[in-house]
């Protein structure tokens, strides 16, 4: 949804992602809580690659960075932020982000 958006003129890309924004986001966003069914990841006590999937798409939304979408669309959805959260806090997630990019 968000990649046809990305080379659009300003007027249009805001449109459009206001449009996401309304919908198929906060679709995504219940969908993936709906499907969360444990703690502290996705499936369980054990990191895996659906949990670093939706660490990466949440943390490029909640960063900031897109325009028209704000940092907040995630906010009231607990399971998916706290998945989000438990990556970023994994020590391997930590130690590959400390080798890759320098310190956060």
């Amino acid at each position: 949804m968000i990649a046809p958006t990305i080379r659009m003129g300003d007027a249009e890309k805001k449109s459009a992602r206001e449009a996401i924004v309304a919908g198929f986001l906060p679709a995504w966003a219940m969908s993936a809580e709906k499907n969360i069914l444990s703690e502290p990841f996705f499936g369980g006590a054990e990191l895996n690659v659906v949990d670093l999937k939706l660490h990466m798409a949440v943390r490029w939304f909640i960063g900031g960075k897109v325009d028209h979408i704000p940092a907040t669309i995630f906010a009231s959805y607990r399971k998916l932020i706290g998945v989000h959260d438990a990556v970023r806090g994994h020590p391997g997630v930590r130690s590959w982000y400390a080798k890759s990019t320098g310190p956060r």
